[in-house]
Parts: C-alpha cells; structure tokens; sequence
C-alpha cells in the first residue's frame, strides 16, 4: 500500500524525510518512503523492517536492489524511526535516526512523486513526511560577495541534516582545510560560523562537519 503527493522538482539536491512509527508492524514487512516515483515501473525507495533496511529502485519494471536486508543497530522498534534520504552532488545518503548507514551514487529521479510504502497487512503511523529541495546555486548567486574577507582556497555546498549543527559536504571540500568556515542564508542575511571536521570518507567523497560556534543556534 502507499500513499504519495506530486511536487514539481527543479533542483537536482533534496532531502526527504519521514517519521514513521514501526510498532505495529509485523517481522520482516517493511516500511520506508518511495521517492522520485513516477510510476509502479519507474521509482526509488528507502524501507525498513524492525532490525533492517532496504535501498533500491525499479527502472522500466526491473528492480535493483542496493541493499537487501542490512542489520541496522539504529532502528528502534518499539516507537518512531525517522528515515531519511539526501541527494546531494552524486551521492545519495541514507540514515536512520540521525546515523548514516548507507551511501551510494545518486540513483535518478524517474517522476516526482513523493510518498509512504508499506507491505503485508500491518499498520504504520506517520508522524511527518517532510520533502526539501535544495537550490545551491540560488544561495550562491545570492552572496557573490561575502567571501572577499577570506583567504578561500576551496569552497562547497553542504546540507544539514541535524539541529545541533552537522552537515554533510564533499571530502574534496575540507581535506586540506586549515580552518572551516559555513555561511547560511536566512532572510536575505549571511552569517557565518567556525566548524570541525567529525568524519571523513574519502572514497566515497564525503564529509561530515559540525559548527562550533556561540553565535551557532
């Protein structure tokens, strides 16, 4: 069974996100969220049982999975499991709870049908289901000149996905960094704020980075 909903896409980086609540679901059923869905012929999906994941996609009716059936410390089987899938540069980045557990190429985007899956005949609560798309080059254009007070030797786009502060980015972005510097754009305003490095993965060319700054909330 699945629910979707058709947003217009125009940017290539997005993040969807869902809280989904596995109590009632039975061993071995899955559910997970469908995304880039244009048809039961053509669409990607992320899913979980109560102990693992699933990652694939369906392109003209065959079906390739990227992960079938991983054992993930990181679901809670008793309450919500919020998934999420982010689709930034050439990686798509699949976690649950908050951890990473998977990443791999970013698979395409066939429809731009947004949803919930569930197999068998068990039940599931959603509590939210959240879809972002990231326009990186809009927030470049917008602040062509907020950088002329540092020394840039390399510069990326980077997408949060934590409140307190981490952000996912490209390995080739701050392998060599002396220092890390993250701007946002809020309401046509810069700022800017001091970051570390948590995690580098430089065959997958990815980063983890976390702002340690005051001025940071």
């Amino acid at each position: 069974t699945s629910r979707f909903i058709n947003l217009a896409s125009h940017s290539s980086d997005y993040a969807v996100e869902a809280i989904l609540n596995t109590e009632n679901t039975k061993e071995g059923e899955k559910v997970g969220v469908l995304f880039g869905f244009k048809d039961w012929q053509n669409y990607s999906f992320f899913a979980i049982t109560q102990s693992s994941f699933y990652v694939g996609f369906v392109y003209e009716g065959v079906s390739s999975l990227k992960v079938d059936g991983m054992f993930s410390s990181a679901i809670n089987k008793k309450g919500p499991n919020n998934i999420k899938v982010i689709g930034i540069g050439e990686k798509n980045i699949f976690s649950i709870n908050g951890e990473v557990q998977y990443s791999a190429d970013k698979m395409k985007n066939f429809g731009n049908n947004v949803g919930v899956v569930i197999s068998g005949k068990s039940s599931v609560t959603v509590d939210k289901l959240i879809c972002k798309e990231i326009d990186f080059k809009s927030s470049r254009d917008a602040n062509t000149n907020s950088k002329e007070d540092y020394d840039i030797r390399a510069s990326g786009s980077g997408l949060i996905f934590a409140s307190s502060g981490y952000i996912v980015t490209n390995n080739h972005v701050v392998q060599d960094a002396n220092k890390i510097i993250v701007e946002m754009i809020s309401g046509g305003t810069s700022q800017s704020y001091n970051a570390t490095i948590v995690q580098k993965d430089a065959d997958n060319d990815l980063a983890i980075i976390k702002i340690n700054d005051e001025a940071f909330k």
